[in-house]
């Protein structure tokens, strides 16, 4: 009967695919922790080398199951720039040329 039992709790867990390669029990697939993913400190540096500037914001966005880095920039005559960053590849997918910015006062 211990043998049985023994089997059991053995086959339940290899059969539902409930440890992980690093003998961690948690669900196949669904790591905590993010892989494969650059920083958002490289992202900027990479955003950097493309448009010279100071960075305004770097937010990490998800789309269509693709994760990526937008990198808001404005360079030294005032022209905003977004540079969207492959998160797992480091590499530059679009840069788009948001045009001149001016502060113009609301008037009351």
């Amino acid at each position: 009967m211990r043998k049985l039992l023994l089997s059991f709790c053995i086959f339940i867990p290899v059969s539902f695919n409930v440890f992980n390669t690093n003998g961690n029990a948690e669900l196949a697939g669904q790591s905590t922790v993010k892989k494969n993913i650059i920083s958002e400190k490289q992202a900027e540096d990479i955003a950097l080398k493309r448009i010279k500037g100071d960075v305004l914001n770097v937010e990490m966005e998800k789309e269509d199951g693709k994760t990526y880095y937008e990198v808001k920039m404005i360079t030294s005559n005032k022209v905003l720039f977004e540079v969207e960053i492959d998160a797992h590849t480091g590499k530059i997918v679009e840069v788009e040329n948001e045009g001149k910015h001016s502060r113009k006062k609301e008037k009351k």
